[in-house]
């Protein structure tokens, strides 16, 4: 599903992507986020170290 660091690319995309006045990159960004924060700790650390 996620990994760290396609969380990471993923994220400053957004971030980039968001600057622009399209309504539509936010919703994209809530639910990503919204995606994310479902995932405990221990699941992101492990998604980090195996790297997927």
């Amino acid at each position: 599903m996620f990994s760290q660091q396609k969380i990471s690319d993923a994220e400053n995309i957004l971030f980039e992507k968001i600057n622009n006045d399209e309504l539509i990159y936010l919703k994209i960004a809530i639910d990503f986020y919204s995606r994310i924060n479902k995932l405990s700790d221990a699941e992101l650390w492990y998604r980090g170290q195996k790297g997927g």
